[in-house]
C-alpha cells in the first residue's frame, strides 16, 4: 500500500536539509583539496596568496575527500562518477608514490649520512642536559654530514677560532670539522660541520628590499666523498612567526583586529618566502658542481616554494624513506616542511625522521650516495 502524499512530503521534507548538508559538505572538502592541489603551481601574488595556506592542509582534504568521491560514485550520475574517480586518480598520484617508495637501505661502504636540524637554542635551554641531546642525535645516526638552521656560528678566517653554541662546539669531540676554510670571517644562522674533507665555507646573504630586514642566507658548503666534490646548500626559509591565533587570549582570539593582522603576517610570509624560492633557484641552476639542498622550508611539499626549489630534484623522503616522514611540531608531527633534495647526481638509499625532544622540529636523516658514472653523465 502506498504511503499518503502528506506523508512523502514530509519524508522529502525531512531528507531535504540533510541532502543539503551533506551536498554543502562534499561541496566544501572538493573545493579544499582542487585548492590545495594547484597551490604547488600556481605562484602566490597579493590577491591569491591564501591558496598557499589551503596547500598545507592538502593531506588532510585528500583524506576527507576520499569518502566523498566514494558517495559521489555509489549514488551520483555518470558526469558525478567521472569526475569522482579524477579525483582519486590525483590524489594517488600526489600521495601513493611516497607512501609506498623506499630505498634499497644504507651500505656504509657506498653512502654517506647526513643530519638536517632546526635546533632553536631557546629550546635546548629549556630541556633538561638539552645540551648533550645534539651530541647524542648525531652520534646515534654517524652522519658524516650535519646541517643545523637557527644554530648560529661565527666562522672566523685565519687563525682565530671560530665559535658559536656549546652543543655545536660539542661536536669537535666525535670528530667534526668546527673551522672549515672561509675567506672572510662571517656569522650565520646556518651551520654545517662535518668529517669529510671541507673546502670551503660561503654565506651569502639577500635581502628583498632596502626597508627589509629579513634577509636570506644561503650557507655553502663545497665537501668532497669519494674523491668528488659536491655542494651543500644549507637554507631557512621565512616562517610565519612562532604566535598563533590560537594561541592568544580567549578575549582576543575571536577579534577582527586580531585575525587581520595575523591575516597581513602571513601574507608577508607567504610572498617573502616565495621571493627566497627564486634566489635559491638561482643559485643552484648556477651551481657547477653537484649539490644538495638542505633545511627548513617553512613549507610542505604542496607549496609554490617548495616547487620552485625542488622541482627536478630527488626528495630524498620521497624517494626513500617510509610513512609520512612529518617533522612539525614535534610533540604534535603533522606537516613535512625540512627537507633534502638532491640534484640528479646523487641517489638516496633510506630517510627518516627523528624526534630528538629538544625543537619544535623532527631531524631529517638520509643516507646518499652517487648514482652510477653513466647516469650522472646523461643528466
Amino acid at each position: 500500500m502506498r504511503p499518503a502524499r502528506s506523508e512523502r512530503r514530509g519524508r522529502r521534507r525531512s531528507r531535504g536539509p540533510l541532502r543539503w548538508s551533506l551536498t554543502l559538505l562534499s561541496t566544501l572538502i572538493t573545493s579544499l583539496f582542487l585548492i590545495g592541489y594547484l597551490g604547488r603551481y600556481i605562484e602566490p601574488a597579493p590577491r591569491i596568496w591564501w591558496i598557499q595556506l589551503v596547500a598545507i592542509v592538502l593531506p588532510y582534504a585528500t583524506v576527507a575527500m576520499i569518502p566523498v568521491a566514494a558517495w559521489k560514485i555509489m549514488r551520483g550520475g555518470s558526469l558525478s562518477k567521472l569526475f569522482a574517480i579524477l579525483l582519486l586518480v590525483l590524489g594517488a598520484a600526489r600521495f601513493l608514490s611516497p607512501l609506498v617508495s623506499s630505498g634499497s637501505g644504507y651500505n656504509p661502504d657506498t653512502d654517506f649520512s647526513l643530519l638536517s636540524f632546526n635546533i632553536p637554542v631557546e629550546r635546548v635551554d629549556r630541556v633538561e642536559n638539552g645540551h648533550d641531546r645534539l651530541y647524542e642525535l648525531v652520534k646515534e645516526t654517524d652522519a658524516e654530514i650535519v646541517c643545523l638552521q637557527e644554530s648560529y656560528w661565527l666562522y672566523r678566517v685565519g687563525p682565530k677560532e671560530s665559535k658559536g653554541r656549546r652543543d655545536v662546539s660539542r661536536l669537535a669531540e666525535l670528530g667534526y670539522d668546527l673551522k672549515p676554510n672561509v675567506e672572510h670571517s662571517f656569522g650565520a644562522e646556518q651551520v654545517v660541520v662535518t668529517t669529510l674533507p671541507n673546502d670551503i665555507v660561503e654565506y651569502e646573504r639577500k635581502p628583498s628590499g632596502p626597508r627589509d630586514p629579513d634577509i636570506l642566507g644561503v650557507l655553502r658548503s663545497v665537501i668532497s666523498w669519494q674523491g668528488r666534490k659536491f655542494v651543500v646548500y644549507n637554507i631557512h626559509l621565512a616562517s610565519y612567526g612562532t604566535s598563533k591565533p590560537w594561541h592568544e587570549s580567549t578575549e582576543s582570539r575571536f577579534s577582527p583586529r586580531v585575525w587581520y593582522r595575523y591575516w597581513r603576517e602571513y601574507r608577508y610570509a607567504v610572498l617573502h618566502r616565495a621571493w627566497q624560492a627564486q634566489q635559491v633557484r638561482a643559485m643552484i641552476e648556477s651551481e657547477a658542481l653537484p649539490y644538495i639542498v638542505v633545511g627548513d622550508f617553512n613549507a610542505t611539499a604542496h607549496n609554490w616554494s617548495y616547487w620552485k626549489i625542488g622541482n627536478n630534484l630527488i626528495d630524498a623522503f620521497a624517494s626513500a624513506g617510509s610513512g609520512f616522514g612529518l617533522t612539525y611540531h614535534q610533540r604534535r608531527p603533522m606537516f613535512r616542511i625540512d627537507f633534502v633534495l638532491l640534484s640528479p647526481h646523487f641517489e638516496p638509499t633510506s630517510a627518516r625522521s627523528i624526534a630528538a625532544g629538544v625543537s619544535d622540529h623532527l631531524a631529517v636523516n638520509a643516507t646518499i650516495r652517487w648514482r652510477d658514472d653513466a647516469d650522472a653523465e646523461q643528466e
